[in-house]
């Protein structure tokens, strides 16, 4: 009797355990996506997928809605439609979901969260858009790359059940919104706020941007004409560097979609360009030639780098001429991506030519004073006015033109000059923003600067002819 009393004892034990197991929540993995009964707000930065595939790896989805800004409204997969009813059927990097789960009970999205893509593109008025920089990152870091467009970000706080809202940093201004009373957070009352990689965002920008968010993915590098391992490895350093400096001072990185030359010479150059399919007939050839024996480095579908100053054993400041070479160039391809339209030439150059020396006052490898003393010591009585840089292809306006983006910047602050390019983008006008504006680079220079371009012309020259 003692025996089966003792054997039912353990039993009871066995099964009690058995169950306690069985009611524990699975263990939550880096990859793993919570989702809550109800509805749940998500990112998607993964590759395009069907949402066909997303009703089978969650049994209890329901509903996937996306916000069609275009439209300013809803679009809806449901599960088991039928594909021809149309509505949402496929979600691209970038897109912000709304996912409605059914029963009672959590589910662990297993899911990857490695970023393809890091372009967004923000239309005037609400967004819901996904996450796919670093993961973590400060709200404030995560503003600062939409730029002075931005009205609100707001991002839902699973965890207390409450909206983050982060208004434009001209406001300086972060608000907690309860689920019914907006409350205005002081310095001692707020807490850090951090978003995670594939997490959904609500923003509301005044116009459209190109929002460049930073995913540290590197672009396509090679070298052609050959490269020993440490010169590879220093020139990735330096790239790591001149995306860390774009990432974390102004919050932006290029789509990572185009290739880096850094070349030993313009044959091989020209060679590895036409092995990428470019189509270079006898006077492309003549005239990336004649660039190479003009500049170190420059930037077009791609950017070129010269091999020279890493293995020439140049003193530090030259080998570290080369990482600005490459922050100057990268800035060429952040000009493109950030905008539709183009600039006067001293604009162009000016601002990729101090963005360089932003980046080396931030490294420490030269002082600022001895920067600018530098492009003053390069401007002459002989040297043309700004405003004939328009026209003029000449070298001395990358000296001229930095002094200008310096004085621009030191008006309107550090990130105007990226700004400038953002608001080169076209964005929509009209009824419901039935049509599309470009703005030409004097109306943005104006709307950025807060100056016409024809004052500033002339407050420079009674400058430099000081």
């Amino acid at each position: 009797m003692r025996l089966l009393t003792l054997a039912a004892a353990m039993l009871a034990a066995l099964l009690l355990t058995i169950a306690l197991a069985n009611a524990q929540e699975p263990p939550e993995s880096p990859t793993a996506t919570r989702l809550e009964p109800g509805i749940n707000l998500v990112g998607w930065v993964g590759e395009s997928t069907s949402v066909s595939q997303l009703f089978r790896e969650i049994p209890q989805l329901e509903a996937v809605w996306a916000w069609d800004a275009e439209l300013d409204d809803w679009v809806v997969a449901g599960r088991g439609a039928p594909e021809w009813l149309g509505g949402l059927g496929q979600v691209r990097a970038g897109t912000g979901l709304r996912l409605i789960l059914g029963g009672e009970e959590p589910f662990l999205w297993q899911r990857s969260t490695e970023p393809s893509s890091g372009l967004v593109e923000l239309r005037t008025g609400w967004n819901l858009v996904a996450w796919s920089g670093a993961d973590g990152a400060p709200i404030e870091q995560v503003a600062k790359g939409i730029g002075w467009s931005l009205r609100e970000l707001r991002r839902w706080d699973a965890a207390n059940q409450r909206w983050t809202t982060w208004t434009s940093p001209e406001r300086s201004t972060q608000l907690i919104a309860t689920s019914a009373t907006d409350q205005a957070a002081t310095d001692e009352e707020a807490e850090p706020v951090t978003v995670r990689r594939g997490e959904a965002l609500w923003v509301n920008t005044a116009r459209s941007v190109n929002w460049l968010q930073p995913t540290d993915i590197l672009p396509r590098l090679i070298f052609p004409g050959g490269a020993s391992d440490e010169l590879q490895a220093r020139v990735r350093e330096d790239l790591e560097s001149v995306l860390a400096f774009y990432g974390q001072q102004y919050g932006i990185q290029a789509e990572p979609d185009f290739t880096i030359y850094i070349a030993k010479d313009v044959e091989s150059l020209i060679q590895a360009q036409k092995d990428d399919g470019y189509e270079i007939d006898a006077d492309g050839e003549a005239s990336i030639r004649a660039l190479w024996n003009r500049v170190g480095g420059w930037a077009g579908r791609g950017i070129v780098v010269k091999q020279a100053p890493w293995t020439e054993g140049l003193s530090p400041a030259g080998i570290f001429w080369a990482r600005y070479t490459l922050t100057h160039e990268y800035f060429h391809i952040l000009q493109g991506r950030l905008s539709d339209s183009w600039a006067s030439q001293w604009l162009v150059e000016g601002t990729a030519t101090w963005a360089g020396s932003d980046h080396q006052a931030i490294d420490g490898s030269s002082m600022w004073e001895d920067a600018r003393e530098g492009r003053v010591s390069a401007v002459t009585k002989s040297t043309p006015s700004l405003r004939s840089a328009e026209s003029d292809n000449a070298t001395w306006q990358y000296a001229l033109g930095w002094l200008a983006a310096d004085r621009l910047t030191a008006a309107s602050g550090n990130g105007s000059y990226v700004e400038l390019w953002r608001r080169l983008a076209s964005t929509e006008i009209g009824p419901h923003g039935r049509w599309t504006s470009t703005p030409d680079w004097r109306t943005a220079f104006q709307e950025t600067f807060g100056i016409p371009v024809s004052s500033f012309y002339a407050d420079f020259d009674a400058w430099q002819r000081e």
